[in-house]
């Protein structure tokens, strides 16, 4: 019996680490379990997932950008607000955003939204970041995306085409763009989790 539950772990393991870029920062590669599963739940890919993770927090749950996204996947609160009305959720607090499962249920679910609205990475990516309907007018009406916009839709979908390499060229131009910040900080916060 005891052989049969050491490989059926050892199978669960392979599944739930497949399809994982082999060059994802430990801070980001630390949640690829929770990525995976939040992804699976949204039928969204996790590599690509965990690429949104490493531009917006390169795995720190309590990260908060200038603009006040919150977590692993930068979670505006008001995007939040509008995800609690479309799934019926209750019990909802910006404070709950910093919780990795919750944080990556909800960022899964929005970039879910995002791919079947736009179809391709490249622009979910963009929509993700400035939004659906910025993304709407610069392909339907030629409005210039904002330069923050173009530079994390090249950042994910850099790293999303990269992702069946062994490196990933996009990943060390972002982290000596400034993302090395972003790794140093999460490597502090994970500090304060358990290990895996």
């Amino acid at each position: 019996m005891l052989k049969w539950i050491v490989r059926l772990s050892l199978l669960l393991l392979m599944v739930l680490w497949q399809d994982r870029p082999s060059w994802l920062p430990d801070s980001v590669e630390h949640w690829w379990p929770e990525i995976t599963a939040a992804a699976n739940r949204h039928g969204v890919e996790p590599a690509l997932l965990a690429d949104i993770v490493i531009v917006e927090s390169c795995g720190n749950p309590e990260a908060v950008s200038p603009s006040g996204a919150v977590g692993l996947l930068g979670i505006q609160p008001l995007i939040a607000s509008g995800i609690v009305s479309q799934r019926g959720i209750s019990g909802h607090t910006a404070g709950k955003l910093v919780n990795p499962e919750y944080n990556l249920d909800f960022g899964s679910y929005y970039l879910a939204q995002q791919m079947k609205a736009f179809g391709s990475v490249i622009d979910a990516a963009g929509a993700y970041n400035g939004g659906p309907g910025t993304m709407g007018n610069y392909l339907k009406k030629g409005v210039a995306l904002p330069t923050e916009t173009i530079r994390y839709r090249d950042w994910v979908t850099g790293l999303w085409n990269e992702r069946n390499l062994s490196s990933s060229p996009t990943l060390n131009r972002w982290l000596a763009a400034g993302g090395q910040h972003a790794c140093n900080n999460a490597a502090i916060v994970l500090k304060n989790y358990p290990p895996r």
